[in-house]
């Protein structure tokens, strides 16, 4: 194990018996880091940071966008980073190397052939390695995505200048669109409890709002999933649940590590929160999909029992805490890291489609749940 401030960093192949307790739903997460300093700090009253300290500094709560290592603090906040994504999505749901073949040239084509223009037969990819082309021909340098995410922007400018702040996340948003049209990730439609519901990937922002003590906070997301209900003559109903929010950034973005941590910490939050509205899981667990420049990964929040029951309320408690799971990145310039990131949605898309996954209406069980990780 590494630690990075508090952000713990585990190799691969440590830890392993988390990659089969993690969605068991069974073990409390209290147990998975037990022996973690850093976790123990978190439940350290000393070590308490409120948001009222935050308020009676800057008299107000700030929007998400703009969250720091003070908002990181205050929200209790545990980071652990570059974890393999079986321990972020279930294993039981990750695709066979058989049903990725007939993906393959998503997988095969060259960061010189998407340059030029010249994969062979790119066929319903061709979209998508044109907004990758425009990615990489970008560079690490010019590549913009939202730095401030508290303003509505139309994610296709015209001018060079919003085309690089947009290039990003279209390319994440396309891909995610794109894969969800494939059978691989389990059918358009599906029913959980008797309702038919559909996955839809949304390149609008999610405006929410999160509680914080009697307090409202401005959030907004670069986009997200959401999950519709579909009546019987197939027409889609108002969303119900937001099954996972979207996250960009500039390569050479102004914010440090911890101030996007806590953006994102925010962005879960506010998404957990209206989960909770539409059915009540008490330890709601929450998915983000993040690109930096062409590196994406996946954020998983899961969050103690009481915890935001508290900060709606009168405040965190010495026990409270919220823990982000973070994959390692993947480059989407990389053929061989587009299918690791292939595999990492597939299993999510199935996993939110199974009736299982913890949050709003995606879950038809009814047994007494424990936070897990």
């Amino acid at each position: 194990m590494i630690y990075i401030g508090n952000v713990l960093i585990i190799e691969q192949n440590t830890f392993q018996t988390i990659a089969t307790m993690t969605f068991s739903h069974r073990i409390p997460l209290e147990e998975l880091l037990q022996d973690d300093p850093e976790f123990k700090l978190l439940n350290n009253p000393n070590r308490l940071h409120t948001f009222t300290r935050i308020v009676v500094a800057d008299n107000d709560l700030k929007s998400a966008s703009k969250w720091d290592s003070r908002y990181y603090a205050a929200a209790k906040v545990h980071m652990v980073e570059r974890l393999d994504p079986k321990f972020v999505v279930p294993e039981e749901y990750y695709p066979s190397e058989q049903e990725l073949e007939e993906h393959g040239v998503l997988f095969e084509a060259t960061r010189g052939e998407i340059l030029e223009k010249a994969v062979p037969n790119p066929g319903i990819y061709a979209l998508f390695f044109l907004d990758l082309r425009e990615l990489l021909a970008f560079g690490s340098g010019n590549t913009v995505a939202s730095d401030v995410s508290d303003v509505s922007v139309d994610t296709r400018g015209t001018n060079d200048e919003d085309k690089a702040e947009k290039v990003a996340e279209k390319t994440l948003l396309g891909f995610l669109n794109l894969w969800n049209c494939q059978d691989i990730c389990g059918p358009g439609r599906f029913d959980i409890d008797g309702t038919t519901m559909e996955l839809d990937v949304r390149s609008q922002s999610f405006h929410g709002r999160l509680t914080i003590q009697g307090s409202l906070v401005n959030s907004l997301t670069d986009g997200y999933g959401a999950v519709t209900h579909c009546n019987r003559d197939g027409k889609k109903r108002v969303s119900t649940t937001v099954a996972f929010g979207v996250e960009a950034k500039r390569h050479l973005h102004k914010k440090n590590d911890v101030a996007i941590t806590a953006q994102v910490a925010a962005e879960a939050i506010a998404i957990a929160q209206h989960n909770e509205k539409k059915k009540s899981h008490g330890t709601p667990e929450v998915f983000i999909f993040f690109i930096h420049h062409r590196r994406c990964y996946l954020v998983s929040a899961v969050f103690s029992s009481n915890y935001l029951k508290n900060l709606e309320g009168t405040g965190l408690a010495a026990e409270d805490y919220m823990v982000l799971k973070k994959t390692k990145e993947f480059d989407l310039a990389k053929g061989e890291d587009r299918k690791k990131f292939a595999k990492c949605v597939t299993s999510l898309f199935r996993y939110l489609k199974s009736g299982h996954a913890r949050m709003g209406v995606l879950d038809f069980e009814t047994r007494d749940r424990s936070i897990v990780g």
